[in-house]
């Protein structure tokens, strides 16, 4: 299992958009990924799920990645997320 704290870059956060550019990827990894946002964890695959984490533009998130390819799902997790999960930063 690995982790890391992050921060959402793009302004918007999670919203529609950009929590699909975020799930999508996170689909292609065997491992699970879960994210952690105000102590509550939700599950980094799920559309619904990751629409509720509600995070916003400067909030800081726990990615954890357990599985197979754990390492590559967490490194392209915080890529999105530095990357403003498809928004202009």
């Amino acid at each position: 299992m690995v982790a890391q704290k992050t921060k959402v870059m793009n302004p918007g956060g999670f919203h529609i958009r950009a929590t699909n550019v975020f799930t999508h990827l996170m689909q292609k990894f065997e491992s699970d990924v879960a994210v952690f946002v105000n102590g509550k964890e939700y599950d980094g695959k799920s559309y619904v799920s990751m629409l509720l984490t509600a995070a916003r533009g400067g909030q800081e998130i726990t990615v954890q990645c357990d599985g197979p390819d754990e390492a590559e799902a967490l490194n392209s997790a915080l890529q999105v997320i530095a990357d403003g999960l498809g928004d202009k930063i």
